[in-house]
């Protein structure tokens, strides 16, 4: 009897691990999510803001990166493809000489032709470079074509292509006798551009261009710019303003600049570097971390940005700034993704139009303060929509570590209808312009070490009913198992 009272008791300390455990892997992640799935190589190291991520009407998701750290010390972008099913093999599409200093990478584009559009600066100054590919040849490294260097004192840029065609770039400039943000364009598919506008010329001399964002809206053609203030004190940037601007006339004119948010309830009050935009159809939404405790405001405009909704205060006390990005979905409601906490982790919100859901726990990275990190450290958080209901995040690990990584995660949103799908562009042959001496050049693609990711296999729709019966199955196994040695116990007893 002694004997059957000693099992008994193990098997049920082991039940109950076992159930235990069940529930709290599922708080880690949100089963609506697939897991993370690391994009970039096993011996680069990802520098800059993470990925840079776009999505195309054909179904595809277009993402960049730039890894570094290599013994050569040459800095190389990264460019691989989701076609709704699978991720392409990385490729290269352009590599550095040796030792040179990369500047930022530009949030790339897609036009109506079915052309995908990138640039980046070299250095703290410049210049700016600009590359365009089919969409059905960015595979390959030579079908990129080079275009002439913008000669330019930028130290970041961001690009967009409206509807004719003209390609906008909007950049900050940290140098000379008039730093600030500036705009250029071309009309002739970046063989030459426009002279600089000055967008800014009413900013303080003090302060510096820290963060410059601009956006088209793919109804109205405007553009939009949300650009960033911080005043160096003690040889560090402190945030001071965020303004804004738009154009309703594809540059030639812009109005004047509003702000946002200034800090002016303490000296520390926009601190964080945390600013997301999104624009669609004349509604512009910023949300940034707006207090000295870097809590989440929320401000917006439903007339293109003529007039704005006083500021409010969004998610709770969640609170924090390592990264967030802002994206419409199909049915024209907002998605939010933030490392936020605590619990600490990346977070989704929606946005229905007139009010903020609850905030969904999507990847658990520790419950509190006191806690080791879990997984992956999450920073840099790029999102994008694909085909109007799948919600697509990429992000690294910490910048603390020696070696930053790219991962992505993918969410159906089953409650959105799919966007149709079109059928992609036969690329029209280009002429290559003729070479530039430069300090870069093309290479052939140089696969790294890689396993094609199968969307289907990772992240199938779980229905909330599929979730609920998966949560009592560890009950049900208890109480089964329960029962079982009671009924063994009085078998042996008798």
């Amino acid at each position: 009897m002694k004997q059957i009272r000693v099992s008994t008791a193990a098997l049920v300390v082991l039940i109950m691990a076992v159930f235990f455990t069940t529930n709290a892997v599922a708080q880690v992640q949100d089963n609506d999510w697939s897991e993370p799935y690391r994009l970039s190589s096993d011996i680069g190291s990802v520098i800059g803001a993470g990925g840079r991520i776009v999505a195309d009407d054909y179904g595809n998701v277009h993402v960049f990166w730039v890894e570094g750290g290599f013994d050569d010390l040459r800095t190389v972008i990264m460019y691989a493809r989701f076609d709704g099913v699978t991720w392409s093999e990385p490729v290269d599409i352009w590599l550095s000489v040796p030792d040179s200093t990369f500047g930022f990478l530009s949030n790339p584009i897609v036009d109506q032709s079915g052309n995908l559009h990138i640039a980046w600066t070299m250095g703290q100054s410049g210049p700016i470079l600009y590359y365009n590919a089919p969409i059905d040849g960015a595979l390959s490294a030579r079908n990129w074509v080079r275009h002439q260097s913008i000669e330019v004192p930028a130290n970041r840029a961001e690009l967009e292509v409206d509807s004719q065609g003209t390609l906008h770039i909007v950049y900050s400039n940290l140098e000379g006798n008039e730093p600030g943000v500036y705009y250029i364009r071309s009309k002739d598919g970046g063989e030459s551009w426009s002279h600089p506008f000055w967008i800014d010329p009413d900013k303080p001399l003090i302060y510096t261009p820290a963060r410059v964002i601009l956006l088209r809206d793919e109804v109205t053609d405007a553009l939009h710019v949300l650009y960033k203030y911080d005043e160096m004190i003690d040889e560090v940037g402190v945030g001071k303003d965020i303004r804004y601007v738009h154009s309703f006339d594809g540059g030639n004119t812009w109005s004047n600049p509003f702000m946002v948010d200034t800090a002016d309830e303490g000296i520390d009050e926009l601190r964080a570097g945390g600013m997301v935009f999104a624009v669609y159809d004349n509604q512009v939404h910023v949300v940034w971390a707006g207090t000295s405790t870097t809590r989440r405001e929320h401000r917006y405009s439903l007339d293109g940005g003529i007039t704005w909704t006083e500021t409010f205060r969004v998610f709770g006390e969640l609170n924090g700034s390592a990264g967030d990005s802002l994206v419409f979905d199909g049915d024209g409601h907002l998605q939010f993704l933030g490392q936020i906490r605590f619990p600490q982790g990346m977070w989704n919100v929606t946005w229905n139009g007139e009010e903020w859901g609850e905030p969904s726990l999507v990847y658990l990275i520790r419950q509190t303060s006191e806690d080791e990190h879990q997984g992956i450290h999450i920073h840099a958080i790029n999102a994008i929509v694909q085909s109007g209901n799948r919600l697509i995040a990429t992000f690294t690990n910490s910048p603390s570590e020696d070696q930053q990584f790219l991962y992505v995660m993918i969410r159906d949103l089953d409650d959105v209808v799919q966007e149709p799908i079109l059928p992609m562009p036969t690329a029209t042959p280009q002429v290559e312009p003729t070479p530039i001496p430069t300090r870069d050049k093309f290479v052939e693609p140089t696969p790294f070490p890689h396993q094609p990711f199968d969307a289907n296999a990772n992240f199938d729709p779980v229905s909330p009913a599929g979730g609920l019966w998966a949560s009592l199955i560890p009950s049900v196994a208890l109480v089964g198992l329960v029962m079982m040695v009671g009924l063994m116990i009085r078998q042996r007893t008798r």
